[in-house]
């Protein structure tokens, strides 16, 4: 009976690897590679998710050399694989540290431990970033990539005219083109970490209770539904500091400074927009709006977020309705009716 159930333990912590591992091969769904990791945590427990990670991690590896060759391993390719495996490492150990029962630390909420454990790797991304930056073979590796996309859309826009032209060669060109990923990356690389990780642990918990619901389970690690998710009212402070040194930015850089408020403004954007759909729903909710239009409604504002111009709007206002709740209580009105 107990071997039967270590089997049948060790069967989830293959499937939900094999999971992970394919997800991590492919294109887009290395954004999601996490998931499976944290539905098997939330149904089962931390050593489970330990003995998962852990072999994803090996099996990712494995297939990477696999893949290269270890004829092709070579002091060109070594940089490039080091930087990736560490990318693993950190994205792993993440989910890992966001799942632990720290005793000695009482985090006051998830976001706290999401905060605390993005932060750390913001900390230890630093001397990375440093080594990198210095390593003669791995910016030869990045110039001849940028090269290359240089003259991948060279060739897709050579027809243009001679408007286009100066276009290509002021802004196409691979030291335009290495200065704008630069900086687009370190602008939101953490803030990507911290979303990317974020949207795993929270999809993943709430993909594992929907299942334990419907087979007549409670749930025992609960989460926030987005209707019921809000911001403490002191996190506007942070946002208008980062949103003010983002705008001194573009006139002064301010180098570090100036980039960990990028991210941190992008993190708190992010969370009052969250806030912002959760009022959203909750005022569908109040004035009883039948699934139809509100599924026109949420189709639409899809459809503008990717409307060039118009987007620029909705990613204003959704994130300010969920700021705008620190003076108007929204979902108080429940609570108002009952007591009239």
């Amino acid at each position: 009976m107990f071997s039967s159930k270590i089997r049948n333990i060790w069967i989830e912590i293959t499937l939900f690897s094999i999971a992970s591992i394919l997800l991590y091969q492919f294109s887009m769904g290395i954004f999601l590679f996490l998931i499976p990791l944290q539905i098997l945590f939330a149904k089962r427990d931390y050593e489970t998710l330990i003995y998962a990670a852990a072999l994803t991690f090996v099996a990712i590896v494995a297939v990477k050399f696999f893949r290269i060759g270890f004829s092709n391993f070579n002091s060109a390719t070594k940089p490039l694989m080091a930087l990736e495996i560490l990318i693993l490492v950190a994205f792993l150990g993440g989910l890992l540290l966001l799942n632990a029962d720290i005793k000695r630390i009482r985090f006051s909420s998830n976001l706290i431990k999401l905060f605390s454990v993005t932060a750390l790797f913001g900390i230890l991304s630093i001397p990375v970033i440093l080594y990198y930056r210095g390593n003669t073979q791995f910016s030869n590796s990045m110039n001849i990539l940028f090269k290359s996309i240089s003259e991948y859309l060279k060739q897709m826009f050579s027809s243009g005219g001679t408007t286009t032209l100066a276009i290509i060669n002021k802004y196409i060109n691979p030291q335009a083109l290495k200065e704008t990923t630069t900086k687009i990356f370190f602008r939101s690389y953490i803030f990507d970490y911290f979303a990317l990780l974020g949207f795993s642990w929270w999809i993943g918990t709430a993909i594992s209770n929907r299942s334990t619901a419907m087979i007549g389970m409670k749930p025992e690690r609960k989460i926030a539904k987005i209707s019921e998710f809000r911001l403490p009212e002191y996190y506007v402070w942070p946002l208008i500091i980062n949103f003010a040194l983002v705008l001194i930015d573009f006139k002064i850089k301010l180098g570090v400074i100036g980039y960990t408020a990028w991210n941190l403004l992008l993190i708190l954007a992010v969370l009052y927009a969250i806030q912002g759909i959760g009022i959203i729903n909750f005022l569908f909710k109040y004035f009883r709006i039948n699934p139809g239009l509100k599924f026109i409604v949420y189709f639409t504002l899809i459809v503008l977020l990717f409307t060039p111009k118009i987007n620029i709007l909705i990613l204003i206002l959704i994130p300010g309705l969920g700021i705008s709740e620190i003076w108007i209580k929204y979902r108080e009105f429940e609570r108002r009716d009952r007591e009239e």
